[in-house]
């Protein structure tokens, strides 16, 4: 193989690692790390464009809220604010066939924002995923 059809991409799997080199440092520290620094991550990793006046960011910003990262609670894993359901229990709940209404019915803490925001937190979180071919 040539070195210039190499160096793009060498390029770009540092520019991967770089972005989720929080996430490694953050997965070693958990124990340690305050909720103010898991909110600078989780900002920094789903900060929506700076266009924070327009109507629909700010959306995404309300719903992102209502999810929180707290060490000590469920092992740091993503939750709703007010609630020990993890985020992963409703993408799942959802993917399986739950309609939301039956999902409110069987978590009656939950509100139907609630539901949106674990979605947009899920979709949020595939948009940053990183696929490196060993």
């Amino acid at each position: 193989m040539k070195s210039s059809i190499i160096l793009p991409q060498i390029r770009e799997i540092q520019h991967h690692l770089q972005l989720i080199l929080p996430l490694l440092t953050l997965s070693l520290t958990l124990p340690t790390i305050s909720s103010t620094t898991i909110t600078q991550i989780r900002t920094t990793l789903f900060n929506p464009q700076q266009h924070t006046h327009h109507p629909e960011v700010t959306k995404t910003e309300e719903l992102l809220n209502r999810i929180i990262i707290d060490p000590k609670t469920l092992a740091g894993k993503p939750i709703i604010k007010g609630t020990r359901i993890p985020v992963y229990l409703i993408v799942e709940l959802i993917a399986n066939g739950m309609k939301t209404k039956e999902l409110l019915k069987e978590y009656p803490e939950l509100k139907p924002n609630d539901i949106k925001a674990a979605l947009l937190y899920a979709s949020k979180l595939l948009q940053k995923e990183i696929t490196v071919a060993l």
